[in-house]
């Protein structure tokens, strides 16, 4: 009796650890994963299989999952995100215009471009999740926290910032045909991807991140159709 009971209350139990430090547990793997790409590994600007995409990928969506969970308490909220503003302030400006210094300076700006670019995605990763946090300690469920955060993820490798480079940028060659730089379309497309390719893999992923963010209204659409009348044979 003592057995039985104790397994029926093991999956609650485990339930209730998941749901109080599931957060942690989730940011402990991205902060890892992200020392990993930034200090361990070198800097790379070329994503070269769907493997290597998930690995870069996979500290955003782990922040998401923590940022969803994070303790929602009155009190640490604002220090909180006075800290991020200082410490982006304070470090990560500084590392950004360090790389953007030794682009400019390098004799051979090739091989220090992808220290550039790397601090560059850094960068736009923690623009995201900085406003995915301050939405949280404002009061935000985790439901639509990680509707925010999944949806910005797919912004994020929607080659939207490619396009919109692509277009505006005063090419001294005029613009190429292709989108060589833009490794993380290739991955998928099998070959750097001309404008229209490009505009379509980023069009689709905007309509998945809008079909994310309706997710609720879509439920509660589909939920609130009328049934047809089913004739019952007398």
């Amino acid at each position: 009796m003592i057995r039985r009971s104790t397994a029926q209350a093991s999956p609650a139990g485990m339930r209730a650890v998941l749901d109080r430090w599931g957060w942690l547990l989730a940011g402990a793997a991205g902060g890892t994963l992200t020392l990993v790409l930034m200090v361990v590994l070198p800097p790379d600007r070329t994503i070269d299989n769907p493997a290597e995409f998930l690995l870069r990928i996979a500290p955003v969506v782990f922040a998401v999952l923590a940022i969803g969970g994070f303790p929602q308490r009155p009190g640490p909220g604002l220090a909180l995100l006075a800290v991020l503003v200082l410490g982006y302030m304070g470090v990560l400006d500084t590392l950004y215009v360090l790389r953007v210094l030794g682009l400019a300076d390098a004799s051979d700006q090739a091989a220090a471009f992808p220290s550039f670019y790397q601090m560059a995605i850094f960068v736009n990763a923690f623009t995201i999740l900085a406003v995915l946090l301050g939405y949280r300690l404002g009061g935000a469920p985790s439901g639509r926290v990680l509707r925010l955060g999944f949806a910005s993820t797919l912004v994020l490798v929607s080659g939207l910032n490619d396009i919109t480079f692509y277009y505006l940028y005063d090419w001294p060659e005029g613009r190429p045909e292709r989108f060589t730089w833009a490794s993380h379309i290739t991955v998928f497309t099998g070959s750097p991807a001309s404008p229209a390719v490009a505009i379509g893999f980023c069009a689709v992923h905007l309509l998945l991140a809008a079909l994310v963010l309706a997710l609720p209204w879509l439920r509660a659409r589909t939920l609130s159709r009328p049934r047809p009348a089913v004739s019952v044979p007398r």
